[in-house]
């Protein structure tokens, strides 16, 4: 079940503007919506679920209705600050402010805002955001599941399980896994890193 809960936020579709800021490797709108459309598609099944964290697009929502229409999955919003009612009016299954969630026997906290403490954070809980378009620190069992963090496409709760379940063995050693030469957090990069850590642990014992 848990390998079709999926995760993504700031996918900013339709918003021009966005390349530059965040410098992501599109040429224009147009092309920037059609890679982010066939990457949710390539990994998002019709009948998954997907949580979207939060400033979906920009635009009236016919426009929005049109991308919202092509992407697969059960989608659920959790509002950013530049979602509104262009965004709200869309059909999603339902919207949150802030949203937990148990898979299992984890429970994840998904806000658009990274948080220093959230909902049984002491008790081992993960937490899930974006806003910060892969500038932020990664600070305890929380990461930002934007999509500049994840080449621009979801990712899945198996997947973060697999970082998260690594974070208390990874200190002291945990900064220089999630960031080498002053690069910004890449989520793709990180997962490379604790599997290679991973092979050099087993190779040694």
């Amino acid at each position: 079940m848990s390998n079709n809960i999926w995760f993504t936020s700031d996918t900013h579709w339709n918003h021009s503007s966005i390349i530059r800021y965040t410098n992501r490797p599109f040429a224009n709108v147009c092309e920037m919506n059609e890679a982010l459309i066939e990457n949710w598609n390539s990994v998002v099944d019709p009948k998954d679920t997907i949580y979207h964290i939060g400033d979906f697009g920009i635009g009236n929502t016919s426009d929005l209705l049109k991308i919202f229409n092509k992407l697969n999955g059960c989608k659920f919003l959790v509002k950013g600050n530049h979602d509104k009612k262009n965004v709200y009016n869309l059909p999603w299954q339902h919207q949150y402010q802030q949203k937990g969630l148990t898979i299992g026997k984890d429970y994840i906290w998904m806000c658009h805002y990274p948080m220093r403490s959230w909902n049984r954070s002491y008790h081992g809980s993960f937490h899930v955001y974006g806003h910060v378009h892969s500038q932020c620190k990664v600070y305890g069992k929380s990461l930002d599941v934007g999509s500049d963090s994840w080449d621009y496409t979801p990712v899945n709760f198996e997947t973060l399980k697999y970082i998260f379940d690594r974070v208390p063995k990874l200190n002291p050693e945990f900064d220089c896994l999630f960031y080498q030469n002053g690069e910004m957090f890449n989520g793709n990069k990180l997962l490379e890193n604790i599997r290679k850590n991973d092979e050099k642990e087993y190779s040694s014992s």
